[in-house]
């Protein structure tokens, strides 16, 4: 769907590529697509404006792994290229691929016992960051990044109905410290 749109943005001025380990395609207007088999991306150093990554770095293994996405994602950019990255938070409330209370708070072994015991599956299989660790390893990929996560959160918080909608208003001195345990965080990354 995120390929499909963009390239609705795009129209007849732009090209988008969308890549995946398996096709779960839900339509295939107006885009490339291409079958990965592996971490390294079918396109060539420094060919791409935009690259968009929305909930996949949890799914590529642990912090060696991200890393080496992210390099590969460096690799393809053009110079002052962007990477727009969402992730989950490993703090968030709820775990969201098999909703469970605090399951990403856990150690692996824990919380390979907890998915095998509620019958979720054979082991944990995300590695979701904190806030902390995802920038860390952003700026170890040599990105320059600008963190959306509150403005995404105030956008949304306006959104909620009646007076609730008020909490948009929040003073920065209290929304940052809560922006610890959102559900996701949205980043700007540019190729430096």
């Amino acid at each position: 769907y995120i390929s499909s749109q963009l390239a609705g943005v795009v129209g007849a001025h732009g090209r988008v590529i969308g890549v995946d380990q398996v096709d779960e395609r839900q339509t295939s207007e107006g885009f490339e697509f291409h079958l990965l088999n592996g971490s390294g991306l079918p396109l060539d150093r420094d060919s791409v404006d935009v690259v968009v990554s929305n909930h996949v770095l949890e799914h590529v293994g642990g912090r060696a792994e991200q890393r080496v996405y992210l390099d590969e994602i460096y690799r393809v950019l053009k110079p002052s290229g962007w990477l727009y990255l969402a992730v989950p938070n490993k703090f968030r409330l709820m775990e969201a691929h098999y909703g469970l209370p605090v399951l990403s708070w856990l150690p692996q072994r824990t919380a390979d016992r907890l998915v095998r015991r509620t019958g979720k599956g054979q082991w944990y299989d995300v590695t979701p960051l904190s806030r902390r660790s995802l920038h860390a390893l952003i700026g170890e990929a040599g990105f320059e990044l600008t963190d959306l996560t509150a403005d995404v959160a105030r956008r949304e918080l306006g959104n909620l109905p009646g007076r609730a909608g008020q909490l948009a208003e929040v003073p920065a001195r209290i929304l940052n410290p809560a922006l610890q345990i959102v559900p996701t965080f949205v980043v700007l990354a540019r190729k430096a």
